[in-house]
């Protein structure tokens, strides 16, 4: 074999390799792709709990760097490119002879004809002209699998595919809620304790797998939520064994003593949340504020009252001993501010729980007789005895055991106003206002004129209902009209009037209990919807507003389901929705400005007017009689 042939063979072989890794690499690509694709195809089915994206462009890889090893890897001999120019340029076999006959030219003598005849033919071949590169095919079936599964990638799961309309937009929540659940899970293993950082990778593995299934449109809305409250069952059942609860309801109990006082406001709310730091900081500059005299002396008493019980809640917990010493440094600022008034004397009369309890029990021992005197009903005066008599025991207990706080003082004093407004709800008249009868029906008559010109406008009441109760309200104001002409007018007779009223308002909130539930609804939908569209809303808050207002929809559809709605029913989801306006409000700045209207659970328009004369009793006269109750009350 000539020279000629070698180097002509050399630069077929060169074209013939690069060909071959083009082939071999294209091949492996579209494998790659075409299991890619099968991934994608079936995660729309079942849930794949790793990261299809990842897995997908790395199957592509490897799969196409294997075709480039195998393409490099494939022998390629000088024959096999002799009989590639033979076969493709139609050599009949001259290079191939060449070859297979160059160690025997001394044995034959066609031989050294037929090399030369070779080596003639082999000057002519161009490798880049007869043996150009070409785009494989198979880099086309990869190209085509790769798009095919990049446009999987949006294609929604087969359950959203079949759903209706109304089962699509469910679906659609969900998914946006399990982007919520994933935030969280990434939240916990970002920075996780060292303790516990295998607890809290368990606890992501299965917030990541719950988003997954939600994406995937497998679970219902009550699903999730029953799997969500599932893991954190396991997250509190975890807290209870570290210890962690317990910690965390010293903190609550300490910012449920310092909430009283507005200057502790800041402390109150760091612990509430667990930030202890915050919660230093704050109390090292309440005595700082102390030691310069910028608190007010009127103050002072109740900051000592939350002081120590804040002590207390933290006594014997040796990881709160930076916290407790920030208390301490309060506390002696505190006393120190207390030795800088007067001798201590107005302190020590504002700081005195002791003498405001003992002058309690003496009103309460002097009131509880007055209540005979009263006209209302017998059980509603009982109520009331038996509320005062506790409040006048506890006083007592607490007294006997020198334990007592200005915290009881308030306490007591908020049972007392509930045994006002339980008597005067009755149609009793503990204000002392100097009001005749005559006086008194004409508010009553007023009132009810109103009430029914409001009846009126209450769409959620049917014609006759709405004719019913306008007739009741409509015949009281005109009996007490008629009083009021023939000048008869009594403390019975207003007392009578005051109590149906009561009675009209308390139906009125029953008969449109449904209809507020519904509205009550609908204003938890729209706060849920908002914390989901408010991007600087916490993950871990969102969550927590996003609960809250499922587990409302759910007790007020059950109840509107049951036919068991209510007033008080209603009043305790209005209570958790405050809560989560409360909640947006300081979380978001976005949520501020789009804040749903509020639903009003007391009656729509009908509600019960404040500070009317609720007896018919003048005040004079009852005030005369009914010393001790005014004085314990007002």
């Amino acid at each position: 074999m000539t020279r000629g042939i070698e180097k002509t063979l050399s630069g077929v072989r060169r074209r013939l390799r690069t060909q071959i890794f083009c082939i071999w690499t294209a091949r492996g690509l579209a494998f790659g792709a075409l299991v890619a694709l099968l991934f994608i195809a079936l995660s729309k089915f079942v849930r794949i709990d790793f990261d299809l994206i990842r897995t997908a462009v790395s199957l592509i890889i490897i799969c196409g760097a294997s075709g480039m090893i195998a393409g490099l890897l494939k022998p390629l001999t000088t024959f096999d490119a002799a009989f590639a120019c033979d076969i493709h340029l139609g050599l009949k076999e001259r290079l191939t002879s060449a070859i297979e006959f160059r160690d025997a030219i001394d044995t034959n003598p066609l031989i050294p004809a037929l090399v030369a005849d070779a080596d003639r033919y082999s000057k002519l071949i161009k490798p880049s002209r007869d043996f150009p590169l070409r785009i494989p095919r198979e880099l086309l079936y990869s190209i085509i699998f790769v798009a095919m599964t990049i446009g999987l990638f949006f294609v929604p799961p087969w359950q959203y595919v079949i759903a209706s309309e109304e089962k699509k937009a469910e679906l659609d929540q969900i998914k946006a809620q399990a982007e919520t659940v994933r935030e969280i899970a990434r939240e916990l293993t970002i920075n996780p304790n060292v303790e516990r950082s295998d607890f809290a990778k368990e606890i992501a593995d299965q917030l990541n797998e719950l988003a997954a299934d939600m994406e995937l449109g497998t679970l219902t809305r009550r699903e999730a939520l029953e799997r969500l409250n599932k893991i954190e069952e396991q997250i509190v059942k975890s807290q209870e064994e570290s210890g962690y609860n317990e910690l965390r309801q010293q903190l609550y109990d300490m910012a449920k003593a310092l909430v009283q006082s507005e200057e502790f406001a800041e402390t109150a709310e760091a612990l509430a949340y667990g930030d202890i730091d915050k919660a230093q900081s704050a109390l090292e500059k309440l005595a700082s504020d102390l030691e310069n005299g910028r608190v007010p002396a009127e103050n002072l008493g109740n900051l000592a009252d939350a002081l120590d019980q804040a002590a207390k809640s933290l006594a014997g917990n040796p990881d709160m001993a930076d916290t407790m010493a920030a208390l301490e440094a309060a506390r002696d600022a505190l006393d120190e501010a207390s030795r800088s008034l007067d001798g201590g004397g107005s302190l020590r009369q504002n700081m005195d729980p002791e003498s405001t309890a003992k002058a309690l029990i003496e009103a309460i021992k002097g009131a509880i007789p007055e209540l005979d005197k009263l006209d209302v009903p017998d059980e509603i005066r009982e109520q009331a005895k038996q509320i005062m008599e506790q409040v006048r025991d506890d006083l007592q207990n607490k007294l006997d055991s020198g334990n007592i706080t200005q915290q009881d003082v308030r306490d007591a004093q908020e049972k007392l106003q509930e045994a006002r407004k339980l008597l005067e709800q009755a149609g009793a008249d503990l204000s002392g206002n100097q009001s005749t009868p005559e006086e008194t029906a004409q508010q009553l008559m007023e009132e009810a004129r109103n009430l029914a010109k409001e009846i009126d406008k209450l769409d959620a009441l049917d014609s006759a209902t709405r004719e019913q109760y306008k007739k009741a309200v409509n015949d009281i104001a005109d009996k007490l009209e008629k009083q009021i002409e023939q000048g008869s007018c009594s403390q019975s007779d207003n007392s009578q009037a005051r109590q149906e009223l009561n009675e009209i308002y308390d139906k009125l909130d029953e008969e449109l209990a449904d209809e507020i539930a519904k509205k009550l609804i609908e204003e938890a939908e729209k706060l849920e919807q908002l914390a989901n569209s408010a991007s600087d809303l916490d993950p871990a808050t969102r969550s927590e507003v996003q609960s809250t207002c499922q587990s409302v929809k759910q007790e007020l559809e059950n109840q509107l389901q049951s036919g068991s709605c209510s007033a008080a029913n209603n009043e305790e989801a209005r209570r958790k929705l405050d809560e989560v306006r409360e909640k947006l409000e300081q979380e978001s700045e976005a949520c501020q400005n789009q804040m749903p209207g509020r639903t009003d659970c007391s009656g729509g328009q009908c509600q019960r007017p404040g500070g009317q004369q609720s007896s018919g009793q003048s005040g004079s006269q009852q005030g005369s009689q009914l010393g001790g109750l005014n004085g314990l009350f007002n």
